[in-house]
């Protein structure tokens, strides 16, 4: 018998490992192939054949459809959000002119959020009563003011006529 037919048969040359040298060589050595390592998930061994069918999954369930949202109920709150903040600001400042134009929007804004019922009608009724305040209140402010300024101007007059009577504004008089 040939001691060569002991052994099994290998493809690869025969090749004995080098002996370490005493050399200062600091490279790694590279890691072995016959075994995986699981140290990186993405090289995980591919997953056996499953014998057994998997049974199909059931049908999903039917979606039932959401409810129709209205958009026209925020829009109606943000319009009477919008009637009080302007009603309140109208009011506020009624002693100016701009009292009396936020006033009038305020009243519209409200009365369209009213219209629609859609909901906000506290504050879209604050918004009104507050708008409609600032009105009548912008209007008295600013009947006050024009009497007070004919007032103003026939004294001015007067005091102008008496320091100098040849002044072609008093000549009319």
């Amino acid at each position: 018998m040939n001691p060569d037919q002991n052994q099994p048969q290998n493809d690869e040359p025969n090749v004995t490992p080098a002996a370490p040298s005493e050399s200062n060589d600091t490279t790694p050595a590279a890691p072995s192939t016959d075994v995986p390592t699981n140290d990186n998930p993405f090289n995980s061994p591919a997953p056996a054949a499953d014998p057994a069918p998997q049974p199909e999954p059931a049908a999903p369930a039917p979606v039932q459809p959401m409810a129709a949202s209205t958009p026209q109920a925020s829009t109606s709150k943000g319009l009477a959000i919008a009637s009080l903040i302007l009603g309140i600001v109208g009011f506020l400042t009624g002693f100016f002119g701009i009292g009396v134009l936020l006033g009038l929007v305020a009243i519209v804004l409200g009365v369209i959020s009213l219209v629609k019922h859609h909901g906000g009608k506290g504050m879209a009724i604050a918004g009104l009563i507050l708008g409609a305040v600032a009105v009548v209140f912008g209007g008295i402010v600013f009947l006050i003011s024009l009497t007070a300024y004919e007032g103003i101007q026939q004294r001015a007059l007067d005091s102008l006529c008496t320091s100098d009577p040849s002044n072609v504004r008093c000549s009319n008089r």
